[in-house]
């Protein structure tokens, strides 16, 4: 089966993001697909001495519920990708680390729903240095898990959050990198 594009359109234009239709032909049928256009993420993974990893436990509006996740932030044009991430490193967790990052591949946030892609990199050796500073609408927690605990937040399911799945597989990156 192939697709045909037809023409692409924007249906809402917001601050963040804007709600765009693509128009398309599978197999004999018109159809439209609905997506979001949406800004470029950095992220960082930060594991402590210990090897523990530095989540952060934040709220999210469109699942209306908290969410374990990695430490993140939308790319400035004017910032390196791995200076934005020590930044929101510090910023959202009050850690920081004197390591060189480790560059984890880019990859698309949501293909199905966004244009979006996500750049990362890995913090070993994470140290706090109690400097949060956090955003006036950012309501962040720390929360510090090993591997094994979040393996088990996986396979029994939380009632207090979620865990973000991206997680999962950027801990198997961290890990074959250290191993390499």
């Amino acid at each position: 089966m192939s697709i045909q594009v037809l023409q692409k359109k924007i249906i809402h234009k917001g601050k963040f993001t804007t709600l765009w239709g693509t128009e398309f032909v599978a197999g004999e049928r018109t159809r439209v697909w609905e997506w979001l256009e949406k800004f470029d993420i950095v992220y960082i993974l930060p594991i402590t001495p210990e090897g523990k990893y530095v989540l952060t436990k934040q709220f999210r509006f469109p699942i209306n519920a908290y969410v374990l996740e990695t430490p993140a932030g939308i790319i400035e044009t004017k910032v390196t990708h791995e200076n934005l991430a020590l930044k929101e490193l510090e910023e959202e967790t009050g850690y920081t680390t004197d390591k060189p990052l480790e560059a984890l591949p880019k990859y698309p946030i949501c293909p199905a729903l966004t244009n979006g892609f996500a750049f990362g990199f890995c913090a070993r050796d994470v140290v706090k240095t109690n400097n949060q500073k956090l955003e006036d609408a950012e309501d962040i927690e720390i929360v510090e898990l090993t591997k094994d605990e979040i393996l088990k937040i996986v396979s029994k399911g939380n009632t207090e959050y979620y865990l973000d799945p991206r997680l999962l597989g950027l801990i198997m990156l961290a890990e074959s990198k250290r191993n390499m």
